[in-house]
């Protein structure tokens, strides 16, 4: 009966041993896998190099040319390749004058929603 209890006592003691290694070995995974954290100390311990880098990195962007819009003129005429008419018709004045009243009706519902999910 005592070599039962002593048998049942050292199991119960390996569980735990081994259920504390393994949460150690978790923390220690989730503080390897931590990138916000590594990024951070590395930001503060090497500041001067991470400045460094984003003053080159924005120096090389504002180097970059611009993207230019190339717009085709058709020969003789003034317009430009695919534009209709005067006004594009018909249908483009009605979406025109449609759209020129509904777009602040629809700046001011998108506006409210986006406030009302900031706030909550």
């Amino acid at each position: 009966m005592a070599n039962e209890k002593d048998e049942k006592r050292s199991i119960v003691e390996d569980l735990a041993r081994a259920r504390m290694e393994l949460s150690d070995q978790t923390i220690q995974i989730r503080r390897g896998l931590d990138v916000s954290t590594h990024v951070q100390t590395s930001i503060r311990r090497h500041s001067y190099g991470w400045l460094s880098v984003a003053a080159i990195l924005g120096w090389i962007l504002s180097r970059l040319p611009t993207r230019k819009r190339k717009i085709y003129l058709e020969a003789g005429t003034k317009r430009k390749l695919g534009e209709k008419g005067a006004g594009g018709g018909l249908l483009g004045l009605l979406f025109k004058s449609v759209w020129g009243l509904a777009r602040p009706v629809v700046t001011a519902y998108f506006t409210k929603k986006l406030s009302d999910s900031m706030a909550k």
